[in-house]
């Protein structure tokens, strides 16, 4: 084969590269057109369907309609996420008929189905579709998937069990707060919320007894949201015998929460800690208090080592009811220690 021929035919073959790219580009590109074309229109349908559904909801909130046209398979995810948002800003009654009208419509099957999906994004939504129908057929289901999915299907499950069942939910849900640690505390807390005070305060409280202290002080703050007088007495119970500083600290700031004029000695004691945050710690605590007879004890802090423990009982003196300017003034004008006399001008002037 000649040049000629040979600069012929590498031209025919890049011509013919260059038309299969072109058309290759060309199909690309109506495919993405058309894809987006479809799911434009299919969240404008979906759009329309909320639209026509979100009124007839509210209609019957206070009542349960006799017949409702069945909602269209296609459609099921729309109004479930529709009445799951409903769901949510209800409570008494209207929660109820809402449940009446989704099983009328036969969506407690839909959710079921969901629940088994192999999609994550589904399966969330039905957990959380029975939770709040408090399926209670859904229970030992949920529990399996808490136990064997991962963190997001965990804490939804739970969250769907505590609705369905608080009592049967608070033990699994103890049990998994301990053996995964990397739950994120403010999902616990609205579980906890979920289960109320009065049914998780006392297994909390026993669990964290039971717990080495290393991983207490993660239990021990969950106790700002139990019942005052268990926290309380917790937290008394743990100063009388802790020698961790964080189960000290933690138990510290309970008292700070729920802690009144009968504590002041169990919290005074460790404002002769070696440590420093132990001692700033006291100081919140006893300032929380919000009583007199804490400024005698207070004014002791005033020389402490650490200047933060002493602007922190500086700060806590100012903030007593009671205690005006001038009464700060005598307490700095009687002060026999230069730190102490810094101090209070700091927070003065």
């Amino acid at each position: 084969m000649d040049l000629v021929s040979t600069n012929i035919f590498i031209i025919r073959i890049s011509l013919y590269v260059g038309i299969f790219f072109l058309l290759s580009s060309t199909i690309l590109f109506t495919m993405i057109f058309l894809n987006r074309l479809r799911i434009i229109r299919k969240h404008k349908k979906e759009e329309e369907f909320t639209n026509k559904w979100r009124p007839i909801l509210l209609e019957n909130l206070y009542k349960v309609p006799d017949s409702l046209e069945p909602v269209p398979a296609k459609y099921n995810i729309a109004f479930l996420i529709l009445w799951n948002n409903l769901q949510d800003v209800l409570r008494g009654k209207e929660k109820e008929h809402l449940n009446q009208l989704a099983r009328s419509l036969k969506m407690d099957q839909v959710a079921f189905k969901m629940m088994n999906s192999r999609k994550m994004v589904n399966q969330i939504l039905g957990i959380l579709v029975l939770g709040n129908l408090k399926e209670s057929s859904s229970f030992d289901k949920l529990k399996e998937i808490a136990e064997k999915s991962n963190l997001t299907l965990s804490m939804t499950a739970l969250h769907s069990m505590a609705k369905i069942n608080p009592e049967k939910t608070i033990n699994p849900l103890l049990s998994f707060i301990k053996e995964r640690g990397e739950w994120p505390s403010y999902k616990i807390v609205m579980i906890l919320d979920e289960i109320g005070s009065s049914i998780f305060s006392q297994p909390l409280a026993d669990l964290i007894k039971r717990t080495k202290s290393k991983e207490q002080p993660v239990l021990i703050k969950l106790m700002k949201f139990a019942d005052s007088e268990i926290a309380k007495t917790l937290a008394e119970d743990l100063l009388d015998s802790a020698f961790d500083p964080e189960v000290i600290s933690a138990s510290l700031g309970l008292l700070e929460y729920f802690g009144d004029s009968r504590n002041i000695k169990i919290i005074e004691r460790h404002l002769n800690s070696d440590l420093s945050f132990i001692r700033m710690k006291a100081v919140k605590a006893l300032s929380a208090l919000g009583s007199l007879e804490i400024l005698p004890i207070l004014e002791k802090s005033l020389t402490d080592s650490d200047w933060w423990v002493r602007y922190r009982t500086a700060q806590s003196i100012i903030s007593l009811p009671m205690v005006t300017r001038e009464d700060i003034l005598k307490i700095r004008d009687r002060q026999n220690d230069k730190f102490a006399i810094d101090i209070l001008n700091y927070v003065l002037f």
